[in-house]
């Protein structure tokens, strides 16, 4: 803040596709940082800041080692991006809830369907 020293923090979440930030700081003001988003068509939304943990993609691509955070990609839709492996015709992931690896989403064995009860990870 102007004149305490203190520091101004602000947290803003971008949608997929953003290509720009355009910023503004008055220091009078009581908002004094403003801020317009850039995608190729022009000025897009920012998305509400998430209050809840998130999701996070754990997989074969690096033998089930690091989970890869899910972003927000448009008003309620996520997306992660995760490298797959040269010569790979498949990748094996679950979904964990936050990073919690106890919690997690996949394939129900031999269901073809989904489950909170998934086998362990490897």
């Amino acid at each position: 803040d102007a004149g305490t020293g203190a520091a101004a923090r602000a947290e803003l979440c971008a949608p997929a596709g953003c290509r720009y930030l355009r910023a503004w700081w008055d220091p009078r003001a009581a908002q004094g940082l403003r801020w317009q988003l850039f995608g190729a068509l022009g000025e897009v939304e920012e998305l509400p800041l998430s209050e809840s943990e998130g999701f996070a993609a754990l997989g074969t691509w690096d033998a089930w080692d690091e989970p890869v955070a899910f972003v927000p990609a448009g008003p309620g839709a996520l997306q992660a991006h995760v490298p797959v492996r040269g010569g790979a015709r498949s990748e094996e992931f679950q979904i964990l809830r936050g990073r919690d690896r106890a919690r997690r989403l996949g394939p129900a064995p031999r269901s073809g369907g989904f489950s909170g009860g998934v086998a362990p990870v490897p």
